[in-house]
Formats: C-alpha cells, structure tokens, sequence
C-alpha cells in the first residue's frame, strides 16, 4: 500500500474533473496496475513501475500535493504534478468510484497508455540504427575499393596477375601489359604503341546516399531516414597484395513517425571515420580485410505532448507539449576478415566469398535539457554498449563487355549475413531531476546512482535479426589508363521492419 497525497476532484458523467480539492488518499501502485491490467507494453509498464517509485517521494518532498500546487513554479514541483496526475488518473480507471485524485479526465484507457509512452524517451534506441549504418556506408565504401581492385589484378589463370582488361574475346586474349593487343582491341583511335601496365600507387573517391525507414515494433518508434557518406583513399600495391588507406565522413539525419504514441522529433548524427585495407592475391583465390574506427556526434530532439481534458486551473494538470533536447556522443570499431576465389568464363567472372565481422558500438550516455523554462522531465540515460558478429556468404557475378572507350562492366552481387550476438540492447534510463534532487535532500531516499533508484527504468530495444540479406547491381567503366568509375546500388532484403537502400558512386584510377 502506497501512501499518496494527492487532489480531491469532484466528477460529473463520464468522468470530467471540474473542481480539486487538496485531501489525502491511500492508492496500491494504480499506475502500474493499470498499465499491466490494460495492455500495456513492458515500456510502458516499466515506467510506471518508475513513475510509482519516484512519485509518493517528491509529493512528500512538498508535504503533500497542496504544499507542491502552492510552491512557486520549478522543475521540482513541474515533475512532482506531471507524476501525480498520472498516478491519479489511472486510479480511476482502475477503480472509477475513486475520489481525491488529481486527473486528466480521460475516459479511453488508451490516451493514458499514450500518455505513459511520451515520457518514457524510446525514441533513443534509434541511435543505434543510425550507428550500424554509418558504420555499414564507410564498410561498403571500401569493399568496393577492394573489388575494384580485384578486378583489376583478377587472376588470369595461365601466368601472374592481369588486369580488368584480361579476357578472352572473340578468340584473343585481351591484357593491359600488351600494347599491340590493347591496339587491337581498341581500335584505330586507341592504338597504343607503348605497353600499359598497371601502377603500385592508386586512389579512390567514393560518395554514397543511403535512405530507408523503420517500421514501428512494440519496442521501436518507426522513423525515416537519409544519409551520406564520402570516403577518400590511397593504397599501393606491392607484387600480389595491397595495402591502402581512407578516411571517411558520414552525415545522418532521421525524423520519428507521428503516431498515437510518438508525436515526432528527430535526431542528427555527424562524424569521421579512417580505416586500413588490405588484400593479398594467390593466383585465383584472394584474402582482404578492413579495419575501421569512426566516432559520431549526435543531435536529438524528441516531443513530449499529450492532452488533458480537465480544464479547471486549480488542478494544474493542463495538456503538456514540449521538446526534450540532448547531445551525445560515441564511437565504433569494426574489423571484417574475408575470402573468396575468382575465375573467368569466356567474358564471365565469377567471385564467390565467406567474411567474417566483429564491431563493438559505444554511445556515452548523457541528460537531456527539457524546453520549458520551468520543466522537469529531463531523463538521463546511461552508456550504450552493443556488439556485433556476423558471418557473411557471398556471390558476384560480372561480364566484360568491350567498347571504344575501353571495358564495361555490368555486376550482380548477393550476400547472406547471420548475426551472432542476437540480444536486445538494454538501456538505462531515470528522470534527471533525481539527481537533483538527491544532491540536495538525500535523506529523502533520492540516488544519483542508475541503479537501484526510485525513478530508474529499462529501455529495450527489439532483437537483432539473426539472417538478412543485401543484393546489389553495378555498372563499371574501365579506360585505357586504368581510370575506373562505379555505379552501383544496394538493398537490404528480410530484414524485419528495416528497409535500406543505397547508391554509391565510385571513382578509382593510379599515379
């Protein structure tokens, strides 16, 4: 039994609160009866269990809920009337004979379980999203360095490295480090009367755009999102192995969904990336790997609103609309090891491979900063920590097709991913006012801790998928002097509730 002092509010028909009257009632945890007897998600569950908590402890911290509607305006007392009005609320529901209870005079159990959702910060999961595709763009940028590359030292299957340029046409083998064959080939307007060979010393520039949206779960708010990527390298080539580097810039932006439960906001994230590559050739079957290490800076704004219908100023419970503003920021390291074998079939090349990747995500944790002058329903979460290994099967398929400028190319790719560490990520989450609060009046019960504190709560994030897909499809152009431009495109395939598409713009050449 809960001990709770709270407004007496006399009641008409269905329920609308039109007068309070300040008086004491003894309430067993109705919030959080409420939301287990009403449907309620184990969010929304959990911050009730937090809003029971906390609430009995500031209404005391005021000596009762008259000392706190009296008190001048502060985010102590804002806090104190936002919990009290919900705990009051749902005793209604729960018991609709119940008097002394400050309300919203909602009559549809569903506008407290909304209610229930706007304060709890879900939205913040999304980080984690934004973070595995910033992480993914920089990836995908320089896997595609590292095909170029192959391509262009694919194993010709007699003798040592070819180039991109190294097939059979028409009867004649067709190879960059033969002048004549290049002249025939090409053409008369192509002749080329030295050998072209391959330099050690090459560059990239890739620029990428990447959009999709999320789905909302029973765990996720949905959102839709766009991002792009710029990643620069350098790398050189000595005999069959490559070893090169890149950094890379990712920019993120993503807007929630309004719905009965979400009523919008967005989040930013921005930041740098450098990574180190490398592949090494054995005759038709090739190792790479990339090691990458990228930080991001984030932006997050989210509203809190839900209506009231009792209109009576005495009560102080009114409609609530806010934005709770935060900056955070983290890191990612992600290592990726794969293998594969290449061979020709007439203008064919065929490259199947098995990868493996390990990435680790951080994100510190931070409070946010409430937009009224005067509120109080800042939370503050904890750190993030989430890991990631997944194994991947691949398949790339391409022609070469000869043309008066040199080789086109056209590609089709699949690949087949399994996640290894499939738990939910668990966030800690409890209302920044406790801090204050226990600062200042400790011997009240408040803690600075994120456990085991009056207000402390769980956010939860949905599973992983263990198996999803990604195919692409691509257009190469290769010329004479071994200068490359790639088109391609990629999407993300069974992967529940996410879509992702991306498209990729790739230019290589030597020096």
């Amino acid at each position: 039994m809960t001990l709770i002092s709270s407004h007496s509010c006399n009641r008409v028909g269905t329920g609308l609160v039109i007068s309070c009257l300040a008086t004491s009632v003894a309430l067993a945890g109705p919030l959080d009866d409420f939301a287990r007897n009403n449907g309620g998600t184990s969010l929304q569950i959990d911050i009730a269990d937090a809003i029971t908590g906390i609430c009995p402890t500031l209404v005391g911290s005021f000596g009762g809920i008259s000392g706190a509607l009296a008190a001048p305006d502060s985010p102590d007392k804002d806090i104190t009337l936002r919990c009290n009005e919900l705990v009051g609320t749902a005793a209604v529901f729960n018991d609709p004979a119940t008097q002394g209870a400050r309300t919203l005079g909602y009559t549809d159990s569903n506008d407290l379980l909304a209610a229930l959702q706007q304060v709890t910060g879900e939205e913040i999961v999304a980080q984690n999203t934004m973070t595995v595709r910033a992480a993914n763009s920089q990836f995908s940028n320089i896997a595609a360095r590292l095909g170029a590359l192959r391509l262009a030292a694919a194993a010709s299957g007699t003798s040592g490295p070819a180039t991109a340029f190294n097939f059979d046409f028409n009867g004649m083998n067709v190879h960059s480090d033969v002048g004549s064959s290049l002249g025939a080939f090409f053409g008369g307007g192509a002749q080329i009367d030295e050998p072209v060979a391959l330099k050690p010393a090459g560059f990239f520039v890739n620029g990428s755009y990447n959009t999709g949206d999320r789905d909302a779960s029973a765990l996720e708010d949905g959102f839709d999102f766009d991002m792009l990527g710029l990643t620069a390298g350098f790398d050189y080539r000595f005999n069959t192995g490559v070893l090169g580097v890149s950094v890379g810039y990712d920019d993120f932006s993503s807007e929630f969904n309004p719905s009965a439960l979400v009523s919008g906001g967005d989040i930013e994230a921005s930041g740098m990336s450098a990574s180190v590559f490398g592949l090494k050739d054995f005759g038709n079957f090739f190792v790479d790997a990339i090691v990458t290490y990228g930080q991001l800076d984030y932006d997050i704004g989210r509203i809190l609103q839900y209506a009231s219908s009792n209109n009576d100023p005495t009560c102080q419970c009114g409609s609530q609309d806010r934005t709770l503003t935060s900056a955070s920021d983290g890191d990612h390291t992600s290592v990726s090891v794969s293998a594969g074998w290449q061979w020709y079939q007439d203008e064919w090349l065929f490259q199947p491979t098995i990868g493996l990747s390990s990435r680790n995500y951080k994100i510190d944790g931070y409070t946010e900063l409430d937009s009224d002058a005067n509120g109080g329903m800042e939370l503050r979460f904890g750190d993030q920590d989430v890991d990631s290994l997944q194994s991947v099967l691949g398949l790339q398929v391409s022609r070469a097709i000869p043309r008066g400028f040199g080789v086109l190319r056209p590609w089709f790719g699949v690949e087949w991913y399994h996640e290894f560490e499939d738990d939910q990520n668990v966030l800690q989450a409890k209302y920044a006012q406790e801090d204050v609060l226990a600062a200042s009046n400790p011997a009240l019960g408040f803690s600075g801790s994120l456990a085991n504190c009056l207000s402390c709560f769980s956010i939860s994030s949905d599973e992983p998928d263990t198996d999803f897909g990604v195919v692409g499809v691509g257009l190469s152009f290769v010329y004479p002097n071994f200068m490359q431009l790639l088109f391609y495109y990629e999407g993300l395939v069974g992967y529940e509730n996410l879509t992702s598409n991306a498209f990729t713009v790739n230019l290589r050449g030597q020096f």
